[in-house]
């Protein structure tokens, strides 16, 4: 196996409006991480029509955001980003020998974390407007972590049920469908199972984040790939004591490795989601995405 797989990602977004719009202010959140195992070797934003005003900052959670402005009228916009990142096929510290710790133990001391631990730890304690505390899911969520489980075993065994319990079915859910509905639907998509995940761990007192990004999909054997046909994904990370930050992704039932890319982190999807914005104008408009992860 190589040392790293390097990828090409085309993340595409398209707007079509059935009248004149007139200005739009938008927040792009779409830039690759640079993580432990994933290096960012390029960026490039292209936007129809070309915007009057652009710039870029790194956000409170540490990602890079572009962020542009189209002050005359326009009837479509397209905004393309296209990166090219690198990801280490090394071993990852989870997948050999370490100290599990009982989960009790460590939120227990999670709320002692002081400084800038409490930013970078100790936050993804709290609930969020998408993953509000569920008496239910809490109960849920205990089972996989009888007394003295470790954080790790227990949320492999977490993952495992949702994964077991839950159907993945695409359009059964949408943006703002709330944690009370996913879990009794027991259906969703990926931003949904990462957020039962989420606020089951937060209640029990254990720091987990959202992750939003990419996954290399591999056609069938002897089939083409489809170009375009790649969407983006979510998954969450747990802070495992003595491991740092360890992802898990209820959807595929597994530890991501060299086929995740990361794009961004936040306490749920709100935080980081790919582009949103206001525009003033009139009628409706028409969304389009293409994601397209290639191997280069």
């Amino acid at each position: 196996m190589p040392e790293e797989f390097r990828y090409r990602v085309i993340h595409e977004t398209s707007y079509l409006y059935s009248g004149r719009i007139d200005l739009c202010h938008s927040l792009c959140c779409l830039c690759p991480r640079d993580t432990p195992f994933q290096t960012r070797a390029s960026h490039f934003m292209a936007i129809e029509p070309r915007p009057e005003v652009i710039g870029d900052h790194v956000d409170f959670f540490g990602n890079h955001r572009n962020v542009f402005s189209v002050q005359h009228s326009h009837e479509k916009l397209l905004v393309r980003s296209t990166s090219e990142v690198r990801i280490s096929t090394s071993p990852r510290p989870w997948e050999g020998e370490f100290e599990d710790l009982p989960w009790e133990r460590v939120a227990a001391e999670l709320p002692a974390l002081r400084g800038e631990a409490t930013r970078a730890i100790g936050g993804f304690r709290l609930a969020s407007p998408a993953t509000a505390p569920l008496a239910e899911l809490r109960d849920y969520t205990l089972a996989s972590f009888p007394a003295g489980t470790g954080v790790f075993a227990g949320c492999q065994a977490l993952m495992d049920r949702v994964h077991r319990d839950f159907t993945y079915s695409p359009g059964s859910t949408a943006v703002h469908t709330s944690i009370q509905e996913v879990y009794s639907g027991r259906q969703g998509v990926c931003q949904d199972f990462a957020h039962l995940l989420l606020s089951g761990l937060r209640s029990i007192g254990l720091s987990a984040r959202y992750v939003s990004g990419y996954l290399e999909t591999l056609p069938p054997p002897g089939k083409p790939r489809l170009q375009g046909a790649d969407a983006s994904h979510a998954w969450i990370d747990v802070y495992v004591p003595g491991l740092d930050w360890v992802p898990f992704d209820p959807t595929n039932n597994l530890c991501p490795g060299p086929r995740h890319i990361v794009a961004a982190i936040g306490r749920d999807y709100f935080d980081v989601q790919p582009l949103r914005g206001i525009f003033l104008g009139s009628g409706s408009q028409s969304l389009g995405v293409r994601v397209d992860v290639a191997r280069s």
